[in-house]
């Protein structure tokens, strides 16, 4: 936001108290939160060429698919690629770590493909995510009982 974009970011479902908060501490630098569950919002959002972050575990529309996943099964979250398929927008994937005393910002491979399937951009999302619990591995956590 600091260099002009529109961003929003997906968060969990909270009390809505707790969101208009935290958008008001949020708004001052021109990110926007909004409830994974507010997909009309989320859409807009899109189609007015938006950047959108999402925590790429959780659930955007509550779609999902069971896929392989530190070879187990594993129920993974398939809304923010159902936004791809729909709207063409690039998915970048990234990772924030602590390093001493600050904090980095890790971008994995950019994902494009002319006409992604949902089978292989959840192949590439899953071998990046897989990678990324391999070298930080304390630094991933999941409350969700079918991650674990």
């Amino acid at each position: 936001s600091c260099l002009g974009y529109k961003n929003m970011a997906v968060v969990e479902n909270i009390d809505k108290r707790w969101l208009d908060t935290l958008n008001e501490l949020r708004g001052s630098k021109g990110t926007k939160l909004v409830l994974n569950s507010q997909i009309r919002e989320i859409i807009n959002f899109l189609n007015n060429e938006g950047i959108l972050c999402v925590v790429s575990d959780r659930y955007v529309g509550g779609s999902y698919l069971y896929c392989k996943f530190f070879n187990r099964k594993r129920k993974i979250p398939i809304g923010i690629f159902k936004l791809n398929e729909k709207f063409k927008i690039p998915i970048i994937f990234a990772y924030i770590v602590k390093q001493k005393n600050y904090y980095l910002g890790i971008i994995q491979d950019f994902y494009y493909e002319e006409n992604p399937t949902l089978e292989s951009m959840l192949s590439f999302y899953l071998k990046n995510l897989e990678m990324a619990i391999k070298k930080y591995p304390t630094y991933w956590f999941s409350f969700d009982f079918n991650w674990l």
